[in-house]
């Protein structure tokens, strides 16, 4: 799977997630999670588990964080490596 597939399916999800209909998105860099982030705890585990579920991996608990799904780019990186895209 391509980078650019990742990004697609998890832009779809964060998508569905913000209830956006008319098909804009945020850039890669805006700030979902974390201190400035747009999603709170509860919005968070809907990500992993979508992530999980759209992707075939397990999210840790260690894993969870502004460092892995602060924003659309970290989270294409963090699936990345869980898929073991080079």
């Amino acid at each position: 799977m391509s980078s650019d597939a990742i990004e697609a399916r998890i832009r779809n999800i964060v998508g569905r997630i913000l209830h956006v209909s008319d098909g804009s998105q945020p850039s890669g860099d805006f700030p979902l999670l974390g201190d400035d982030g747009v999603f709170d705890s509860v919005i968070a585990l809907e990500l992993v588990l979508a992530l999980e579920n759209e992707f075939g991996i397990v999210v840790m608990d260690n894993e969870v964080g502004a460092a892995n799904l602060k924003n659309i780019d970290s989270m294409i990186r963090f699936v990345g490596t869980k898929i073991g895209l080079k």
